[in-house]
């Protein structure tokens, strides 16, 4: 699919809203999220001093935030712009030694928050920033306190969107 190919939304007015104004603003917020505010600014700075009054592309906002932070994005832009991906993390698995696996189902990079409940009524809470994905892996393990046992434990936030919520939460089975 083309960046703005409109032919894909087949006259449907409300999907592409989503995908020409929320989907880019979730994206510019995310960007921020996994490069800090620091690089995040200095990589916008790149941008706005070289398109400074001119007509730049999608393409050339991508290739001037690479440029100004040095890093490389396509593991950002591609699946926020160009591929299908959509928000939807999992929490997969609970091991005995509270190791917590998260996939990324979609294929969008969001950041990770973990809200961990302990049978002692304690509650933790565990974050990484969007940049956990840079590596193109589809999941992570998450070590969480080996001491405690574990309750409950829930994925996400009401900041990070998530097509399907029934796999965000889980009780673990200790035998």
């Amino acid at each position: 699919m083309r960046l703005m190919d409109l032919t894909y939304f087949s006259g449907d007015y409300a999907a592409y809203r989503t995908h020409a104004y929320n989907r880019p603003a979730m994206a510019y917020y995310y960007l921020q999220d996994a490069l800090g505010d620091s690089l995040f600014k200095v990589g916008l700075n790149a941008y706005i001093k070289i398109w400074n009054g001119r007509h730049p592309t999608p393409y050339d906002f991508f290739n001037s935030f690479m440029y100004g932070t040095g890093q490389k994005l396509d593991w950002f832009f591609k699946p926020w712009f160009y591929d299908r991906s959509y928000a939807d993390l999992a929490i997969r698995k609970i091991t005995m030694d509270n190791k917590i696996v998260i996939e990324n189902i979609g294929g969008l990079p969001l950041p990770v928050v973990i809200s961990c409940e302990y049978e002692d009524g304690t509650l933790e809470i565990y974050t990484e920033n969007t940049a956990i994905w840079s590596s193109g892996e589809q999941a992570m393990v998450f070590q969480v306190n080996g001491r405690k046992k574990i309750r409950k434990v829930i994925l996400g936030t009401d900041r990070i969107p998530d097509i399907n919520e029934s796999n965000n939460v889980l009780h673990p089975v200790y035998e």
